[in-house]
């Protein structure tokens, strides 16, 4: 079974935000491609995204598509399908579930 693989926080500007969360938990953070990312110490990585509105869990799973096809089937919703991040770093997909919390799914495939 695989569990939650990371997290985002929402930021409207990244760069003003890091240093909050440097100064407060010591997370220093990588940036890539505009995105600011961060590994807190025995913890999954997580990030600070200008793209969403709230908090986000991500679950890793083995198959995007299949698993999306189970939360419609149990009544949740697809909100983002499954989407290329980059050369190498996966596939993420979002999807609400009965109660409207937006979770996302990350797949390396």
């Amino acid at each position: 079974m695989r569990g939650a693989c990371r997290f985002d926080i929402p930021a409207k500007n990244p760069d003003k935000l890091a240093p909050f969360y440097r100064d407060v938990f010591g997370w220093k953070t990588k940036v890539s491609r505009g995105y600011h990312m961060f590994r807190p110490p025995n913890s999954i990585t997580g990030g600070l995204d200008t793209k969403v509105k709230a908090p986000v869990i991500y679950v890793e799973v083995a198959d995007i598509a299949a698993k999306l096809g189970e939360v419609e089937r149990a009544g949740g919703r697809v909100v983002t399908p499954k989407t290329h991040i980059g050369e190498g770093l996966g596939y993420y997909a979002y999807f609400a579930d009965t109660e409207g919390n937006v979770i996302g799914l990350w797949s390396q495939h």
